[in-house]
């Protein structure tokens, strides 16, 4: 795992790479699932300046992407209400990327007593900074579900798989939040949730531990690469691994530049 940021320019490299070898970027409900769609995704945590500059770097490349944006959050606390931050997601916006919503329902149970209304708390702070929110995703709190042993899907009626939570505190929030109710049109995790199924991309790439990592199949390994110092051969590498099927792509904003 790298501590270095990565640049800017290696992410381009492999974006180039990717496009040169016939791939086409899709946002999440644009495209027949799987087939060959390839769905680039970004989490944002605490800072937009570099999702801004990663959303013109793509929108140069004729790629569209998703944003999703972490609702108020400890996390974001110093940011969420400057207005640098709101201008930043509507630039991305109007790039034409897709600004969607990043829900740590832990913190919208502890704040609002459930996730379906901290959701809704969160839809009309979006909708007043002229954001229009269609998707979402989780929030991976990994303190969190590691003290309850709670997985964050495990809220939503759709997403929900076996709980082996012991804690009657978030028990009493297993499954009790819709995504369609809320009316969401996609969610967006290491699974997609479209328009009423659950299903997975052939091949999963993430920055997720500073590297980057691709998981090619169940049956395989993690493969890694070094974002930083990326070469010719590593592009080609990774480019052999995803064309001619599906992948999502996770992408943090925050670890480039």
């Amino acid at each position: 795992m790298s501590s270095a940021r990565i640049p800017l320019e290696s992410l381009s490299r492999l974006f180039k790479g990717l496009l040169a070898s016939g791939v086409s970027f899709s946002l999440f409900d644009e495209k027949t699932f799987p087939g060959t769609a390839h769905y680039l995704k970004h989490d944002i945590h605490e800072e937009t300046a570099s999702a801004l500059e990663i959303a013109r770097l793509e929108r140069s490349l004729g790629i569209r992407s998703t944003y999703f944006m972490l609702h108020r959050s400890p996390k974001n606390e110093k940011i969420y209400d400057e207005e640098k931050t709101w201008m930043d997601l509507r630039a991305i916006q109007a790039l034409g990327h897709e600004v969607a919503m990043h829900v740590d329902g832990f913190t919208l149970v502890e704040r609002y007593g459930s996730v379906s209304s901290g959701i809704n708390a969160a839809f009309l702070e979006f909708r007043v900074e002229g954001i229009h929110i269609r998707g979402a995703n989780a929030h991976g709190n990994s303190v969190a579900i590691h003290n309850s042993n709670f997985h964050p899907c495990n809220f939503y009626v759709e997403l929900a798989t076996k709980n082996e939570c012991q804690d009657p505190y978030w028990n009493a929030h297993y499954k009790k939040c819709s995504i369609v109710e809320k009316g969401f049109q996609f969610w967006a995790d290491s699974s997609v949730w479209i328009g009423g199924g659950v299903r997975k991309c052939g091949v999963y790439f993430s920055d997720n531990k500073g590297d980057w990592v691709i998981n090619p199949g169940a049956k395989s390994s993690w493969k890694h690469f070094d974002a930083v110092n990326m070469t010719p051969d590593s592009v080609s590498a990774i480019v052999d691994k995803v064309k001619g099927g599906s992948c999502l792509y996770l992408i943090h904003p925050q670890f480039y530049g």
